[in-house]
């Protein structure tokens, strides 16, 4: 790990590890606010340049087909908070139980605390696996459950891996995927401010949160600028992404959460 030079020994410094900095945040500002205000306690300024949109699928004709079957379901699967708010959405719209009978005993089972927060939200109770940060990594531990023989239902975005359901399927577990929320791109407009934005001086620190704002945020700029500054990732498939793609990552979240990226970053400048 690269460490930066000419660190601040100062108490205001020490207080303050991210003081000076400006880091930024590749998601809206509707979906990582907790994080940004997480940063500005530490002392950093935050910039908003979101390189995904998440919009509705081009057809909802798969997860209404689930939704119309959800009593065949042993169990369900999320991978982000994206799908929770779209899948329910969905749901709630169509919904002949609002009580949700159907789910009543079956797991859960989720990725990162905000995937959590979700389900919760929806009155659902999400099981956790120790040390799992991503989809790959939930996979294999229900793989050591014993659940040969059932069938899951894991709605996802159009741009999911398919690793989830491959590993689960090679173990006896059946899994219907459904996309319930397309991520595009940002638009021309946007495009051109995410330049304007980078060509400027002064950002020190790069956040990503997804495989998807890598891929997007360099088809629109060149690598050279994103390159000079301190790449932060969470996830083992964003940083797999982050450095397929020719950066150098200093940083990455050891589990997907607000905190935990904040905190990695601000020990990075500690160190």
């Amino acid at each position: 790990m690269t460490k930066p030079a000419d660190r601040d020994s100062s108490p205001v410094a020490m207080a303050l590890p991210l003081q000076g900095k400006t880091v930024l945040i590749t998601r809206p500002p509707d979906q990582a606010e907790e994080f940004a205000q997480l940063l500005r306690q530490r002392g950093a300024n935050v910039v908003f340049i979101p390189t995904i949109q998440i919009r509705a699928p081009k057809s909802w004709q798969e997860c209404d087909r689930a939704i119309e079957e959800l009593q065949a379901y042993d169990g369900f699967v999320f991978t982000s908070a994206n799908a929770v708010q779209a899948f329910f959405s969905r749901l709630n719209a169509r919904a002949k139980d609002p009580d949700k009978k159907e789910f009543k005993g079956k797991p859960f089972y989720a990725v990162g605390e905000k995937t959590g927060e979700a389900l919760t939200a929806e009155g659902m109770r999400p099981t956790f696996f120790p040390n799992v940060n991503g989809g790959k990594q939930l996979a294999e531990a229900i793989s050591q459950l014993p659940l040969r023989g059932k069938r899951f239902l894991f709605p996802h975005g159009n741009l999911a891996s398919d690793e989830l359901p491959a590993i689960l399927r090679l173990n006896g577990v059946a899994v219907d995927g459904v996309t319930v929320y397309d991520t595009v791109g940002p638009s021309a407009e946007d495009a051109d401010l995410i330049r304007e934005e980078l060509e400027r001086e002064g950002i020190d620190i790069v956040t990503f949160f997804s495989p998807s704002s890598v891929t997007n945020l360099l088809s629109l700029v060149p690598l050279s600028l994103i390159s000079s500054k301190i790449i932060a990732v969470i996830g083992v498939s964003t940083e797999t992404a982050a450095r397929g793609a020719g950066l150098t990552v200093h940083i990455v979240a050891p589990n997907p959460a607000s905190a935990t990226m904040a905190d990695a970053i601000a020990q990075y400048f500690k160190e």
